[in-house]
C-alpha cells in the first residue's frame, strides 16, 4: 500500500523545520556530533515507520479509505476546495483525524526524546540536518556511519 503524502510530510516538517534558516550559513559539525545525529536519525526513522503504520491503522479502523481520508484532509486545509461528504463520512473522518493527530503528537514527542537522548538539542539536530541535506560529502559520511 502506498503511504499518502500527508503521512510522510509531517515527519519531514519536524525534522527539517527551520532548516532553511541554517542552509545559508557555514555550520561546523564535529565527528562526535555527526555520530550523535546518525544515532538519533536511526531511532527517528523507526519512530516514523511505526507512526505511519499507526496512522494508516487509525484511518482504516474508522472505516475510511486512506485516499479518501487524504482527500478530505487536504480539502479542510484549502478553503477553495469543494469536496462533498455525508455526515456519516465526516464523523468517520473526524474520528480518524483525532487519532492521527494523537499519533503525530506522540511521534514528535518520541523524536524529540530520541534527539535529546543522543546528546543533541532539537535546534542543533535541525542545524546538522540542514547541513547534511545540502552537503553531499556530509551525506556520504552520514551514510557510512549509519551502515557501519
Amino acid at each position: 500500500m502506498r503511504t499518502p503524502k500527508f503521512l510522510m510530510s509531517f515527519i519531514a516538517m519536524f525534522l527539517f523545520a527551520g532548516a532553511s534558516v541554517f542552509a545559508q550559513g557555514e555550520t561546523e559539525i564535529t565527528s562526535d556530533e555527526l555520530e550523535k545525529f546518525a544515532s538519533a536519525l536511526g531511532n527517528i526513522q523507526t519512530v516514523n515507520q511505526t507512526a505511519q503504520e499507526e496512522m494508516m491503522t487509525a484511518v482504516e479502523s474508522a472505516d475510511m479509505n486512506i485516499e479518501r481520508f487524504n482527500e478530505l484532509s487536504q480539502a479542510q486545509q484549502d478553503p477553495n476546495a469543494k469536496v462533498e461528504a455525508s455526515p456519516d463520512e465526516m464523523e468517520k473522518f473526524n474520528s480518524a483525524s483525532q487519532k492521527v493527530q494523537k499519533v503525530q503528537q506522540d511521534a514528535q514527542d518520541k523524536m524529540q526524546t530520541n534527539i535529546e537522548k543522543a546528546g543533541l538539542t532539537v535546534d542543533r539536530y535541525q542545524e546538522i540536518a540542514a547541513v547534511v541535506q545540502n552537503d553531499p560529502e556530509m551525506q556520504k559520511k552520514l551514510q557510512e556511519l549509519m551502515q557501519g
